[in-house]
């Protein structure tokens, strides 16, 4: 009867870790899950809408162009991420990649991960530092790829006006004269929506962790040394080869 006793109340126990794991495991996979639906992201979509679309009425753009041209921006945002299938990423996911190797219960964060970690030699080799990675890493994905969208227009922008003021009289010596402007006149990244099909050399692309950081620099630059800003231009093959020279020189 003792026996009996025990070996049903073994199999109780032995049912409750199973069952505990199972329910640990599968709510790992929900979490997993989550951060490959749409809804995880909605609330960040919500904030940048509100944020951009009070920025542009402040610079006395009307309220109707600049909510059809905020919602085209966050439209083609979420095109993006739904082409790569993700929307938002665990807290300290970049720590974790950073840190111990952690596995991601789902393949896509795992191939995420693993595709980040081969990337950091070359991150390094490229003046990238590791607070660099982890200010990208932890900005949210919709956030990062919105950049991008606005980054596009603008670049299509500096494109045109190229064009219009090119001396040239074939077209596509015109359009030519428009990308060269713009690779003079702003950096352009490996996440860039614009981008010349041949960079090579310092002109190459760079890459997307060091945006925050150019960006902060630029700017910086813009208000204290204008002049060097609009040297770039005639002084340099792009605008991605000054900025190698500014992280070679330890001014970046």
């Amino acid at each position: 009867m003792l026996w009996e006793i025990f070996i049903v109340g073994m199999v109780v126990v032995v049912g409750v870790i199973v069952f505990a794991r199972t329910s640990a495991a599968e709510s790992e996979g929900r979490e997993a899950c989550r951060y490959l639906r749409k809804s995880s992201a909605v609330e960040n979509a919500d904030w940048i809408r509100k944020q951009r679309l009070q920025f542009l009425q402040q610079m006395g753009v009307p309220h109707q162009e600049a909510w059809e041209l905020t919602q085209k921006m966050i439209k083609d945002t979420w095109g993006l991420l739904t082409r790569t299938g993700i929307y938002s990423l665990p807290v300290g996911f970049i720590h974790d990649v950073l840190g111990t190797g952690t596995d991601f219960p789902h393949p896509k964060l795992s191939q995420l991960a693993e595709s980040l970690r081969r990337d950091l030699p070359q991150l390094e080799a490229e003046g990238v530092h590791r607070g660099d990675v982890v200010g990208w890493w932890s900005t949210s994905l919709f956030e990062r790829q919105f950049m991008f969208v606005e980054d596009g227009m603008t670049a299509l922008t500096i494109i045109s006006d190229g064009y219009d003021a090119s001396t040239a009289t074939d077209p596509d010596e015109r359009a030519l004269d428009g990308w060269e402007l713009l690779k003079r006149s702003v950096p352009i990244y490996q996440g860039s929506r614009v981008k010349p099909k041949e960079l090579v050399g310092p002109d190459r692309l760079l890459p997307d962790e060091l945006k925050m950081r150019v960006v902060d620099h630029m700017n910086e630059l813009m208000f204290s040394r204008p002049w060097e800003m609009e040297s770039i231009k005639t002084e340099y093959s792009s605008c991605n080869a000054w900025v190698r020279e500014q992280i070679a020189r330890g001014l970046l």
